[in-house]
């Protein structure tokens, strides 16, 4: 799905590990800016 403002994408294998790898990290394979406080849910569920 992919919209002007939202675009839905698979969670595979490659996109955990950039996410676990850090924001910076997501934020340059996306190609977008992550703001600060992204997640009403915290990143406790990452560790």
């Amino acid at each position: 799905m992919h919209s002007e403002r939202i675009q839905l994408l698979a969670c595979n294998r490659e996109l955990i590990k950039v996410i676990l790898t850090g924001e910076p990290a997501l934020a340059k394979h996306l190609g977008i800016r992550i703001p600060e406080l992204w997640t009403e849910f915290g990143t406790e569920m990452y560790d």
